[in-house]
């Protein structure tokens, strides 16, 4: 045999064993990235003012369980492919679904300190009827705005309502509190996360708002955000100084989860399993089990009795 034909088998030889080395690093990647292996990721969908408590659980889950991959769902992609969701209601949750509530939020109307809105609602300490004259219209057996064209007048017109659009903007969650529709809200619908909210009433003198206490509160300092003042409610004397903004997060978590207000919409949270999967069974478990642990660092209320959806 010669040099040359010698040659030309050693390389098919050398081709042949490359492609077969190829395939098998292709199988190992394929069956890595299979859902029944342990290095599966399993995406959790969560509204972006739940998403750092979720991360500290993805944190401290993977103390005990460090073969367990979980992650929050950022992309479109993900959110799709999630077999674990935060739900913000009672409501939310679908037929057959398993739901573990781990705590509770509140909601809380907001505008830009010493803006037009706050100098016309400073005298104000907005009752259920006043809350719904500012935020909603068309309601007349309430003594609401009225729709458009009519000669009726609220002390609340001049003023601009911005309001999330999301299906997981707390806004909606806020308007089925006071058994209205959220097509009913007055003002601008933001597109978007509701922290976009604090953003458009900043702009806007004559803005006025309503979000998510973790949304309103820097989780760092545990002081209300710059900038921001919440408005006076018709509420306990007690309640009402710890909400003129100078108290801490802490102090008005506390408040909020040992005194019962109407005026205040407080909503269950909870954790929604799709799909029966032991590793997702056991995080589920061992969120039900240490959450509220972690519920105050990120603005969230315990479960509690006396706090129970009203």
């Amino acid at each position: 045999m010669n040099i040359k034909l010698s040659t030309a088998i050693l390389s098919l030889v050398l081709s042949a064993a490359g492609l077969l080395s190829a395939s098998a690093d292709n199988n190992v990647s394929l069956h890595d990235n299979n859902s029944t292996n342990p290095q599966a990721i399993y995406y959790i969908d969560a509204p972006r003012f739940v998403r750092p408590l979720v991360e500290k659980w993805i944190t401290e889950y993977q103390k005990v369980q460090p073969a367990a991959h979980f992650a929050v769902a950022k992309s479109a992609a993900n959110r799709d492919a999630s077999i674990l969701h935060v739900q913000l209601s009672d409501n939310t949750a679908g037929n057959g679904q398993k739901t573990v509530y781990f705590a509770q939020y509140a909601i809380l109307p907001v505008t830009t300190k010493g803006s037009d809105a706050d100098k016309a609602l400073s005298r104000n300490e907005l009752n259920v009827k006043k809350l719904k004259q500012l935020f909603f219209s068309g309601d007349d057996s309430n003594g609401d705005n009225t729709d458009a064209g009519s000669k009726k007048a609220t002390p609340f017109n001049s003023l601009v309502v911005y309001t999330g659009s999301g299906t997981q903007s707390v806004s909606r969650l806020f308007a089925a509190y006071y058994g209205q529709d959220a097509s009913t809200f007055r003002g601008k619908r933001i597109i978007g996360d509701d922290q976009f909210l604090n953003t458009a009433i900043a702009k806007d003198p004559k803005g006025v708002t309503i979000n998510a206490v973790s949304n309103l509160y820097d989780l760092s300092t545990r002081q209300l955000k710059s900038g921001l003042t919440l408005l006076s409610l018709d509420v306990d004397k007690s309640l009402q100084t710890i909400l003129s903004g100078n108290a801490s997060l802490d102090e008005l978590l506390s408040s909020l989860e040992t005194t019962t207000t109407k005026n205040i919409p407080i909503e269950r949270i909870g954790l929604t399993s799709t799909d029966d999967n032991d590793a997702v069974d056991s995080f589920v478990d061992w969120v039900a089990a240490n959450s509220q642990t972690y519920n105050h660092q990120y603005g969230l209320l315990n479960l509690n009795k006396s706090i129970a959806k009203r």
